[in-house]
């Protein structure tokens, strides 16, 4: 107990290093004219698609899929070059999970393992990364710093969840639900309540976890399959990616119009991708970071083609505020600008316009 609030106090001293009014820290609050009063599942909110693999270890996950040359490498034992490879395509985010809030996100994509030789939570893509309890502690932060921002956080992946030695879904239900206390939002308020509700209640994290039998076991943790829809398009060409997310979201308000929507927006590395990768005369994208920065080059014109499809929740690679911001500025319309931004007629200068006389002109 001691150890993690010892956690929080470093975390909210990061929290006022790193600054806590940062430009869109605050932005629900400051969009509060718009989206007070609309639904959740309707608000189009920035998130980060492995939100936690800004820190990874040189040491695989259990259970983790790997492309086939790289287990080959793995197994004879070049461990240097399978881990610097796999890295390279792991790693999906730069920024800290605090650092990806203050820049606006509002959906974080949580991947969990239980590490047996620590006895502890880990995040996990392929490689491990930070354990579950540092990840808390900066959520934690933020939401204590910024109490009328409200977060979407998916608990998936969960591929070794060893119950008989402490690592199962109960346990791990249980570490969130201690972390977030009171800050919880009950499924049965769903998907469209509003910011106004929640902050009259004093709730601001939706729990959503990818296992219906554990989730429904509690008022306050979210099944996935139930109240949420996330299209994953797996592919490693922007072109196809844009065009098949384009065209789900077709359906968005047909059949998904009373789930959270994730709109997945970033690409997805198959074995060959990283074969061309290795080879340094083709000019190819050799990380996700690479790949990120080709989605980023159409994402601008991407959103405004989603814009009026109520797209709701968009995710990317390597997020960052400029990012966010980009998303964010969605949720301006006529029906509901933030004040500082509506234009208000200048009606004493028509009026004066209108009572003004024309004088002749002399010449």
């Amino acid at each position: 107990m001691v150890r993690y609030l010892l956690g929080i106090i470093i975390s909210i001293f990061t929290l006022f290093s790193e600054g806590t009014h940062a430009a869109n820290a605050d932005w629900m609050v400051e969009y509060a004219p718009h989206i007070e009063n609309t639904p959740l599942k309707d608000i189009i909110i920035p998130g980060t698609h492995d939100s936690a693999t800004y820190s990874l270890e040189d040491k695989f996950g259990q259970n983790q899929d790997l492309p086939s040359k790289l287990n080959a490498l793995k197994a004879v034992g070049v461990g240097f070059a399978i881990t610097a490879i796999a890295k390279k395509w792991a790693m999906a985010q730069s920024r800290t999970i605090f650092q990806q809030l203050n820049d606006g996100n509002r959906y974080l994509d949580l991947r969990v393992i239980y590490r047996m030789s620590k006895n502890e939570f880990y995040m996990v893509h392929s490689l491990y990364g930070p354990s579950l309890s540092s990840v808390l502690r900066q959520i934690v932060a933020f939401a204590s710093a910024h109490p009328k921002e409200i977060i979407i956080i998916k608990i998936g992946d969960m591929r070794h969840m060893p119950e008989e030695k402490g690592g199962g879904h109960t346990n791990l239900i249980n570490q969130l639900r201690k972390a977030f206390e009171g800050r919880l939002v009950p499924k049965s308020f769903g998907t469209s309540v509003t910011p106004k509700k929640l902050w009259e209640q004093k709730k601001q994290i939706i729990l959503i976890y990818d296992n219906p039998t554990e989730a429904k076991k509690y008022d306050d943790v979210w099944d996935e399959s139930e109240y949420m829809e996330s299209y994953w398009a797996n592919e490693d060409n922007v072109e196809k990616l844009n065009q098949k997310l384009s065209a789900h979201l077709e359906l968005r308000n047909k059949d998904y119009a009373n789930k959270f929507y994730v709109v997945q927006s970033q690409l997805t590395a198959n074995e060959n991708t990283i074969k061309n990768g290795l080879n340094l005369t083709l000019d190819v994208p050799r990380s996700l970071e690479d790949m990120a920065k080709m989605v980023r080059e159409k994402f601008t014109e991407q959103l405004s083609i989603w814009k009026d499809k109520n797209p709701n929740i968009i995710i990317v690679d390597f997020s960052d505020a400029q990012v966010a911001g980009e998303i964010i500025q969605l949720n301006k319309s006529e029906k509901g600008v933030p004040k500082s931004d509506k234009k208000m007629p200048d009606f004493m200068a028509e009026l004066r316009s209108k009572m003004t006389m024309r004088v002749p002109n002399k010449n």
